[in-house]
């Protein structure tokens, strides 16, 4: 008899571990696990859909972070991925999405996570 094995290819998603709460003042960790290899960038943005709304970019090759228009200068990008938001207020509470692009050029996921502040 014939058998045949298929082997699934596991690749681990994106996942972003933010707090269930979060008190104004404090300061948040979006800490993200699994980050694809060989990457050429990430991206963090605020809400789902709107890429005008960059806070920063890291290019991993020069170990180099470039801030975007969102930017409030209490943010800090992490080379894993992460993003630290010092002394959050209520207007942060909303959308955080990671994009992380190949060195092709190419998407290769868009991550989001809710950020509550009380």
């Amino acid at each position: 008899s014939l058998f045949t094995c298929w082997l699934l290819s596991t690749t681990a998603r994106v996942t972003i571990h933010s707090p269930l709460q979060v008190v104004e003042g404090e300061n948040v960790l979006l800490r993200v696990d699994n980050l694809p290899e060989n990457l050429l960038a990430f991206s963090w943005y605020r809400g789902l859909k709107n890429w005008q709304l960059a806070i920063a970019l890291h290019l991993l090759d020069y170990n180099t972070s470039m801030t975007g228009p969102d930017h409030s200068d209490r943010e800090i990008l992490y080379s894993n991925g992460s993003l630290w938001i010092q002394n959050v207020t209520k207007e942060d509470t909303g959308y955080y999405t990671l994009r992380t692009i190949s060195k092709h050029g190419e998407l290769v996921s868009n991550t989001s996570t809710f950020l509550q502040v009380y």
